[in-house]
Parts: C-alpha cells; structure tokens; sequence
C-alpha cells in the first residue's frame, strides 16, 4: 500500500505544479507525467 500511496503522492505534486507553470509545453510535460503515475 505505501508504493500506492508514494505513488498518487507524487501524481498529485505534478499535477499541482502544473497550474503554477506559465510555459504551456511545462504544463504539458508536468500533465502526463502526473497522469502516467497514476496508470497501475
């Protein structure tokens, strides 16, 4: 359960800091890397 949990953790930091960027390719980047993390 902790990997899952490190897992969303992490998901939920570059998602947040997604809306922080003010280059659209960054928000790009941070988006699908937040959201592979959430694929098992």
């Amino acid at each position: 359960m902790e990997d899952q949990t490190g897992e969303l953790a992490a998901s939920l930091r570059y998602l947040s800091q997604r809306f922080g960027m003010p280059d659209e390719n960054a928000k790009a980047v941070l988006n699908d890397i937040g959201t592979e993390e959430c694929v098992p």
